[in-house]
């Protein structure tokens, strides 16, 4: 079973021993007991071209092939594996995640969003497109619904600020209950069917790596070894269990963007 946070950003104040072995030990506090025997926990590290190599980022932590690594908090608790990823922005200005990629050549911002899902799959990695309101409205709404009906692939990336439901257990799920889960589709007139993977996407923003570990995807994985392969085929095709993790209310996600946009204006001023 993999339980894996689908959209991480390692700040540079979250590249550290200590933030890990918290994210860990987060993940496993919100796993249910008779489940972490066979738990399996990742992070799909997803940065933007030019925010730091990936060996870069995580110096600490062990080289097991080409976009895996794991990290070793302590000898009694299981490994983090940390899955390499790239996060980009298209013309139409949508973010588009390319999951579990060996290529270290991520694809080049502001091209159209087609082109893009498209240089994902060529880099072997899997196209996510995550939740954003202002980029699932209005005019690119459109845009981005024509390509997931020409793209069946692509997955959908929910997050603790989307209006969807998550569930916090694994053990009591009605039919009734999944159906809210994954109602995230239904905001893009999508059937139910449609994949969704769950990740926390901290922002950066003071205390925001505490977030992270905090929400996350449960898919069935029945490797006992970890490579980058299998993990990706979990990933893309697993069946999903659940999704597990926390809400954030309207007025700290409205909170937070107001936040973001301050430190950027005043990042812009000191510049």
């Amino acid at each position: 079973m993999l339980l894996v946070d689908t959209h991480v950003h390692l700040y540079p104040e979250s590249r550290n021993k200590n933030t890990l072995a918290q994210i860990l030990r987060r993940m496993i506090a919100l796993t249910p007991e008779q489940f972490r025997s066979q738990a399996i926990y990742a992070l799909c590290i997803v940065e933007r071209f030019g925010y730091g190599d990936w060996d870069g980022i995580i110096p600490f932590t062990d080289p097991h092939e080409a976009g895996l690594r794991s990290f070793t908090a302590q000898e009694f608790l299981p490994k983090l594996w940390l899955i390499q990823g790239f996060q980009t922005a298209t013309a139409e200005r949508i973010e588009v995640l390319s999951l579990a990629t060996s290529s270290s050549h991520p694809p080049l911002e502001n091209m159209p969003l087609l082109d893009t899902l498209e240089a994902v799959n060529q880099s072997y990695g899997i196209p996510v497109i995550p939740w954003s309101f202002g980029k699932w409205m209005f005019k690119r709404k459109k845009i981005l619904v024509r390509a997931l009906h020409q793209n069946p692939s692509v997955i959908l990336g929910d997050i603790p600020s989307s209006p969807s439901i998550i569930m916090t257990t694994l053990t009591t799920v009605t039919k009734k209950q999944m159906q809210a889960t994954f109602a995230l589709p239904s905001l893009l007139n999508l059937p139910s069917t449609q994949r969704v993977l769950l990740g926390t996407d901290p922002l950066p923003l003071k205390g925001e790596s505490q977030r992270i570990g905090s929400s996350f995807s449960v898919l069935e994985h029945n490797e006992k070894v970890c490579s980058l392969g299998s993990l990706r085929h979990s990933l893309s095709e697993g069946a999903l269990i659940n999704l597990i993790g926390y809400k954030h209310s309207y007025p700290r996600t409205i909170g937070n963007l107001l936040r973001l946009k301050l430190a950027t204006l005043i990042g812009r001023t000191k510049s």
